[in-house]
């Protein structure tokens, strides 16, 4: 096979795509035969110019289970995808505009995309991650949304005015091409089990509950201060550490007890004092390899054996996250 160069013609019966470009001046130029200016000497005429932009959003990726969706996968995917893109809109209190939604991909690698479609996004993204029941809150307004009751699932709808989906439900002027495929009824069970749903972050390719096991062997056997501070982050589903008996700074002869990345910052080093740091040599020498921590941008956080565990994290939200309750409150 042989590679062919076209250069672009330009013919008065000839039709493209796209826009046409007079190469001589920089300008967007008729197309030969179009109404409009007749004086196209010297023109260079590139046809078929198709403008772009490219931008920056804050993108969802949604991977569904599909096991229960039975032969109406699409329908299914459909459906679930408006209601939550309405219950979104509904929690946060957004316009319709602001969140977009589409499905990609095939078969088994079915997604659904949610995108921040305003300019500069509009933060929902980030409290559907750090909140742990931000999306149970989501499925509980898309049952209301959809005409059931989020406790207990019953169909609330007036049977006159919505059987499948009605434009106070599902339907939207945006998404007309799929009203054939809206069913309220198909995602009902899906968005009770997700109304009682918790978020938790996946560490390093572990589960919440599979890096809580890990932070229990890895801490410092010996303390059970440690093991009390990790059971109560875990009871809160409150953010667990990313490393635990970590030494973040060379310089700084210190092992922080646990450890919390932050994107584009240092760290958080967490030390869990017990009562042999209240002896004085402990004492001063802690306050001089943590100040080199605190000299270097880390963050140092030191939670103590004589003040109520509870207290001082949730005095800390914004390194320990609100906790399953707080967020449901």
């Amino acid at each position: 096979m042989r590679n062919v160069a076209v250069e672009p013609a330009v013919a008065d019966s000839q039709l493209w795509w796209g826009f046409t470009l007079d190469l001589k001046t920089g300008f967007w130029s008729k197309k030969p035969g179009e109404d409009g200016p007749k004086d196209l000497e010297g023109a260079q005429l590139l046809p078929g110019v198709q403008p772009f932009v490219q931008d920056t959003r804050n993108l969802l990726l949604a991977k569904v289970n599909l096991d229960s969706a039975g032969a109406r996968k699409e329908d299914f995917l459909a459906s679930l995808s408006f209601a939550l893109q309405r219950g979104m809109q509904a929690l946060f209190q957004v316009e319709e505009q602001e969140i977009a939604v589409s499905r990609i991909g095939e078969d088994e690698e079915r997604r659904i995309l949610y995108w921040e479609a305003a300019e500069g996004g509009n933060g929902v993204w980030a409290r559907l991650m750090q909140e742990p029941d931000a999306l149970a809150q989501v499925a509980s307004e898309a049952l209301k949304i959809c005409h059931f009751n989020p406790q207990t699932g019953d169909d609330e709808a007036d049977k006159d005015m919505c059987s499948r989906a009605c434009y106070r439900c599902l339907l939207s002027y945006s998404n007309q091409m799929d009203h054939p495929k809206l069913d309220r009824l198909l995602i009902r069970d899906y968005l009770l089990s997700m109304s009682k749903a918790v978020t938790t972050k996946v560490a390093k390719g572990r589960t919440y509950e599979e890096q809580y096991d890990w932070l229990q062997k890895k801490r410092d056997l010996n303390s059970s201060l440690e093991s009390q501070f990790l059971s109560i982050l875990s009871k809160g589903r409150r953010r667990l550490p990313d490393r635990a008996q970590y030494r973040p700074e060379k310089n700084a002869y210190c092992e922080a007890d646990f450890f919390y990345d932050r994107d584009g910052l240092k760290g958080v080093a967490v030390f869990i004092d017990g009562p042999h740091h209240d002896e004085p040599e402990c004492k001063k020498k802690d306050l001089q390899e943590r100040a080199k921590l605190d000299d270097a941008g880390y963050r140092v956080l030191v939670i103590r054996y004589d003040s109520s565990l509870e207290e001082q994290i949730a005095s800390n939200e914004d390194v320990f996250g609100p906790g399953a309750k707080a967020a449901g409150q």
